[in-house]
């Protein structure tokens, strides 16, 4: 579970900053990522209530929360997955 963790920490840090260097700059990260927002719901009539609703200070932290704990979760379950795994694999003890 702590290597899930780490591996969330690092991820999200990586992830951030190599977002931010492609997009030259913390700002026009966020409005290449609402264009991008905006541009994938065009087509739905819902989305203009959605959008207006992500765009004020409780729904983006509503979105970033849940986000953030939908990868931290696979995070960590493919690190349970993967030390399941190797003690499977590695352990020296013989299985009948």
């Amino acid at each position: 579970m702590l290597t899930g963790v780490f591996a969330f920490a690092v991820w999200s840090v990586v992830s951030l900053l190599s977002n931010v260097l492609i997009n030259r700059g913390f700002w026009n990260f966020v409005n290449a990522f609402n264009e991008q927002i905006q541009a994938s719901m065009a087509g739905n009539p819902q989305s203009k209530e959605f959008l207006d609703w992500f765009a004020t200070t409780d729904g983006l932290i509503t979105m970033l929360a849940f986000t953030g704990l939908a990868f931290l979760t696979v995070h960590v379950l493919l690190a349970a997955l993967g030390g399941a795994t190797g003690v499977r694999t590695f352990s020296n003890e013989r299985r009948d």
